[in-house]
């Protein structure tokens, strides 16, 4: 059982030199609490299943041009490192990373100015490419949050590796 105990001291005056010990009963609070963050432990393992799928993904604010990396290849970190603005670290990222072949269709697909409009009609759109650390790639926008009015605020963006016949599909 869980209990939480509460000290006070009485404003009767009979009683000023006294101090009250009170005990309450939080079991039921507890276990509630307890559920919930086990829960939340269970939510958090399945998102880092997901997201390791990705050699990268980031979680884009739109509105305010930041990025966090949910997780990231050694290479996107380092050259991320430092960069706080999220249009250059995506530009930084497909001018380091990218063949040269799809450097320009990278640099396209990361302007953040264009997601809104990409993801307006859907929740998902995607580039294939090649990369010169992971090979054939795909990267991927999914709609993370919309505004009251329905448009894009925040964007996940993942990258992965794809097969021969992933890669053809395109």
């Amino acid at each position: 059982m869980y209990f939480n105990a509460k000290f006070f001291k009485p404003n009767d005056a009979n009683y000023a030199d006294s101090i009250v010990l009170a005990f309450g009963n939080v079991d039921k609070e507890t276990r509630t609490l307890l559920a919930e963050q086990e829960k939340m432990q269970e939510r958090n393992d399945i998102i880092r299943a997901i997201a390791g799928v990705y050699y990268a993904t980031f979680y884009v604010d739109l509105e305010d041009n930041t990025y966090e990396i949910i997780n990231g290849h050694d290479a996107i970190r380092q050259v991320t490192e430092g960069i706080t603005d999220c249009q250059k670290a995506l530009f930084q990222v497909a001018d380091l990373l990218t063949d040269s072949e799809y450097i320009d269709r990278m640099r396209d697909f990361n302007d953040i100015s264009t997601w809104p409009e990409r993801l307006k009609d859907t929740d998902i759109a995607s580039r294939r490419f090649i990369g010169l650390t992971k090979g054939k790639s795909k990267v991927n926008l999914i709609s993370g949050k919309r505004d009251a009015d329905g448009k894009v605020t925040h964007v996940v963006f993942t990258v992965r590796q794809v097969s021969d016949d992933d890669f053809k599909q395109a």
